[in-house]
């Protein structure tokens, strides 16, 4: 009895903690192809934190089990998730010795490593926290750590609606309303958009006081009500996902998380607190409009982009006589020169207008329009207590649909009396008209 109570007191239990520990650390060597890698990799290098205070959201989580790989990257906005499955030929990737595990790598190595692999195949080998990848000639040793030290994936609570939607859809319904989420977080409810979910119709908007952004689709089938803002890097995320997948897209709202579906990844982004704005009550209809016009989108990005050479911050001044259809755009730089160019509307009707415009607001908008599209620009009717140069006007593609739309708040200058009548002379814009400075001079010969 005495010596077995030596024996015990003669254990080395630092020795065997560690043998215990070494035994649950990931040792498993597996063939993977170089570009399954590469693009597991890339799906989700995008997520991770440079500047995370926790220094675990700048590693890369790699899970392995028998026939399913998944990475996951965290930031404080989303989750990204990437999984490779095992084909039916184990050409893609299979464990060659070892068993299944988890570990994680420091983001700012991993990646680079992985992107100068250049063989066709490569080998993970991973022992005690510490990896081998080779790849053809070369080999890189990597320190990682263990994989339970990875954040989990967001725990769900109740799911309120589930939508299947077609990858170019949202594509383009992230595009035309991304932009016009508030930069800063003066009202963080504004850096996000807007998603409203009623019956079949999904909607998306977008604005930061001083422009709105709305675009709204039609889907296959009934969903219930659901109201949630998503943070405008989540939906960043999403929408470079969605080129590169031609399958539909699961959307899973909950009341704590978005998820965005993919074929082989999945995103989870949190919902923002707080009470999003009644946008409705800014919004008007054609038929309620002052005036209107309907321009070529292309001719007009050119007319914006050229208003910029003297000071791109300054709000140009636009000129409107819709029953002519002329509109004359122009700047004024005391210390440099002006700027002024005509176009010719396509059509026009109602009151005349002038307002001063954000330059930098009506490109971002009109970034989203083609060349050969017709925008058409609505004004609320003109008041003696708020003339129509200082009321919010509407933009959209003409003959398009209403409630995809941008809004946007006129710029008040003491540059405009808004009282007066509005006047363009010597209008230029005339389709058959082209600047000729040698006209004179010829006619003088004839």
């Amino acid at each position: 009895m005495a010596n077995a109570v030596l024996d015990i007191e003669n254990v080395d239990v630092e020795k065997i903690d560690e043998e215990v520990e070494n035994e649950l650390k990931t040792t498993v060597t597996i063939a993977i192809q170089t570009e399954t890698l590469k693009k597991a990799i890339g799906k989700v290098e995008r997520s991770v934190s440079k500047k995370a205070v926790q220094d675990i959201f700048k590693f890369i989580f790699i899970d392995i089990k028998e026939n399913k790989l998944t990475f996951r990257a965290i930031n404080n906005e989303f989750l990204t998730e990437a999984t490779v499955s095992q084909n039916e030929e184990q050409s893609n990737f299979k464990i060659t010795s070892g068993n299944p595990g988890s570990i994680c790598f420091p983001a700012d190595k991993l990646v680079p490593i992985v992107k100068r692999l250049k063989a066709k195949n490569s080998e993970f080998r991973i022992e005690s926290n510490i990896a081998v990848i080779k790849s053809g000639r070369p080999e890189f040793n990597l320190n990682g750590i263990d994989g339970s030290e990875f954040p989990n994936t967001p725990n769900l609570e109740e799911k309120e609606a589930t939508i299947s939607i077609h990858p170019d859809m949202l594509r383009v319904m992230y595009s035309r309303t991304i932009y016009a989420c508030a930069a800063n977080e003066t009202r963080p409810i504004l850096t996000g958009g807007h998603h409203i979910l009623n019956g079949k119709q999904l909607k998306c908007v977008a604005t930061d006081s001083h422009r709105l952004a709305q675009f709204a689709y039609e889907l296959d089938n009934e969903y219930p009500d659901v109201k949630v803002t998503v943070p405008a890097p989540v939906m960043t995320e999403a929408l470079k996902h969605l080129s590169d997948t031609e399958m539909e897209v699961q959307v899973h709202f909950y009341s704590n998380q978005i998820v965005y579906e993919f074929d082989d990844a999945k995103i989870y982004g949190r919902i923002l607190d707080g009470n999003y704005p009644n946008t409705d009550v800014l919004l008007f209809k054609s038929e309620q409009a002052g005036s209107s016009i309907a321009i070529n989108a292309g001719m007009f990005k050119t007319l914006l982009n050229n208003s910029t050479v003297y000071n791109s911050d300054q709000p140009i001044i636009i000129r409107i006589k819709p029953g002519l259809n002329q509109l004359r755009a122009n700047t004024r730089e005391a210390e440099v020169g002006a700027f002024e160019e005509d176009l010719s509307t396509v059509n026009g009707a109602g009151e005349d207008v002038i307002i001063a415009v954000n330059v930098r607001y009506l490109q971002d908008a009109l970034a989203h329009y083609g060349d050969e599209d017709q925008v058409k620009f609505i004004f609320s009717p003109s008041s003696p207590e708020k003339p129509v140069g200082m009321r919010p006007f509407i933009g959209m593609l003409d003959n398009g649909n209403e409630e995809c739309l941008e809004l946007f708040v006129p710029v008040r200058t003491n540059q405009i009396d808004y009282n007066k009548d509005v006047e363009i002379e010597n209008f230029k814009g005339i389709p058959e008209f082209e600047f000729n400075p040698f006209e004179e001079e010829f006619k003088e010969i004839q």
